[in-house]
């Protein structure tokens, strides 16, 4: 039975994302040395679809959503951290 997943991003500013997903969205994560965090992420699932190039489908890319109870509220605390929201 799997019990989870381990997901990957690849960036060419790979402290910079790691700093915006500990500070910015505050994901708990285990240091596992030489700058490495793996983040905790709550209730996960995964959607595998073909790529096209249009609409940013493009083979090789990433797209990520997140799950919230109160959106409003969510933005609003992301906001105070300095991060940009989306249109609600």
């Amino acid at each position: 039975m799997i019990t989870g997943v381990h997901t990957m991003f690849y960036t060419s500013k790979p402290d910079e994302f790691r700093a915006f997903v500990r500070d910015k969205l505050k994901f708990s994560f285990t240091d596992v040395g030489h700058g490495w965090l793996i983040f905790d992420v709550p209730e996960a699932d995964l959607g595998c679809h073909p790529a096209e190039d249009v609409d940013g489908g493009r083979t090789g890319t990433h797209n990520i959503s997140f799950y919230c109870d109160d959106i409003h509220k969510t933005v609003g605390e992301l906001k105070a951290r300095g991060v940009d929201s989306p249109t609600v």
